[in-house]
């Protein structure tokens, strides 16, 4: 029963998290908490000489797929290519971190109140052995699950973080995420 009730806490987070990332991520950026970060990214990016927007995206070692999607929003209205990019990128990264830390807080709260309501159904016999079972099966998911949207998170402070790029393009299983259609629709849906 804890498992199940995991589970249904798990997706009930996701959605909350989703739904509440692009309103929060984009008034922490209007509120200009991370401008010291857009600048010294936006800097980085002009010491480099010619802007050239996907080249730029590339040698941030960011997602293909994410280059070809975010290269497509900079506007190159009112900033400079260097800031448009780095504005961007800064956006990118602070929905990723609302996200996750959305996605945390509500899956704490909801699983602080289902420990206390299935404890009681852990005694029956029969229940406490279907849970253990459906634990195996929904763990494994949970694995898969977190593996992806790690992933994400280091893909999208890579730029932040360059480090983490060098790491993803070693790691097999984060450069097979990393190009994958599922990936980008998550990058959609955050950013």
């Amino acid at each position: 029963m804890l498992s199940l009730a995991r589970f249904v806490i798990f997706l009930l987070s996701l959605v909350m998290s989703f739904l509440l990332v692009r309103p929060v991520s984009s008034w922490l950026v209007e509120q200009g908490l991370f401008a010291g970060q857009r600048e010294s990214l936006a800097a980085g990016i002009e010491s480099r000489g010619d802007i050239i927007i996907t080249e730029i995206m590339d040698s941030l070692r960011l997602p293909g797929i994410w280059v070809r999607n975010i290269s497509d929003r900079i506007s190159n209205g009112d900033l400079s290519p260097a800031e448009d990019i780095a504005l961007a990128l800064v956006e990118l990264a602070v929905s990723a971190l609302v996200f996750f830390f959305i996605f945390i807080l509500i899956n704490l709260l909801l699983n602080r109140v289902a420990r206390g309501l299935t404890g009681l159904l852990d005694n029956i016999f029969l229940v406490g052995l279907l849970n253990r079972i459906g634990g195996v099966v929904i763990s494994l998911f949970f694995s898969i699950v977190i593996v992806v949207l790690v992933v994400f998170l280091l893909s999208a402070l890579t730029p932040l973080v360059p480090k983490f790029g060098i790491w993803q393009e070693g790691s097999y299983i984060a450069s097979f995420l990393r190009e994958k259609n599922y990936f980008l629709d998550l990058l959609d849906t955050v950013y």
